[in-house]
């Protein structure tokens, strides 16, 4: 939401309206019938009017018309619009990762891959592998640049990111993930994954065959 205050210089009415910045701007007539509307008893300066609502992250055009109170009650043109943009304070949100959560036949050596909805860039954290049977951690990984390749497509982003460690055969584990290891543009962070309920899978069995020769 925006709070604002109008300043009229006459006892009157300001009519506004506030739309998405792509769509067509309204007219005067119409701004006066479907707007919202400010009573001046004199000149001066308003109350706080509110607008709610609004999409994070987004830009909006407001539009105002005054009318005064005189008989022929003057109205003037469509004031040039004050144009804004909301803050983004909507966090990414994971929407896919590899493994899957309760994947099974996992490769030892795989990588983690996380998908996100918006795009996003590396922050702060660390990422975590568990047995899931012992909660002993396996691998710790602090993600950087170095061991994590970020592709944006069509504004999201994957994150893959490479472990550097060789899990067991046939071993369930968990990932968990601190909050804010990738955050937006606009710095806020992803919300941690943590505990086997949301992120598990188990290794494949690899089977080892050992092979001899006889001594002729």
């Amino acid at each position: 939401e925006i709070k604002f205050t109008v300043d009229f210089n006459e006892k009157g009415k300001v009519y506004y309206q506030v739309l998405p910045a792509a769509d067509a701007a309204p007219g005067a007539d119409d701004l006066i019938a479907s707007g919202m509307m400010i009573e001046f008893a004199a000149g001066g300066t308003s109350a706080a009017q509110t607008v709610s609502g609004l999409v994070s992250g987004g830009a909006y055009k407001a539009y105002f018309v005054a009318v005064d109170a005189s008989a022929n009650a003057n109205q003037s043109t469509i004031y040039a619009p004050a144009e804004f943009n909301t803050i983004d304070v909507v966090a990414p949100m994971v929407t896919a990762m590899e493994p899957m959560d309760g994947a099974n036949d996992v490769a030892g050596d795989t990588d983690l891959m996380l998908w996100f909805d918006e795009e996003v860039v590396i922050g702060t954290g660390t990422v975590i592998i568990r047995e899931v049977a012992t909660d002993i951690a396996v691998g710790e990984i602090v993600v950087s640049a170095g061991n994590t390749a970020l592709v944006t497509t069509d504004g999201k982003t994957k994150a893959t990111i490479t472990t550097g460690v060789t899990l067991a055969s046939k071993t369930a584990y968990y990932v968990d993930v601190d909050g804010g290891t990738f955050e937006d543009l606009s710095g806020n962070g992803m919300a941690p994954i943590v505990g086997m309920d949301m992120w598990s899978f188990t290794t494949k069995d690899i089977v080892f065959v050992a092979s001899s020769k006889k001594a002729v």
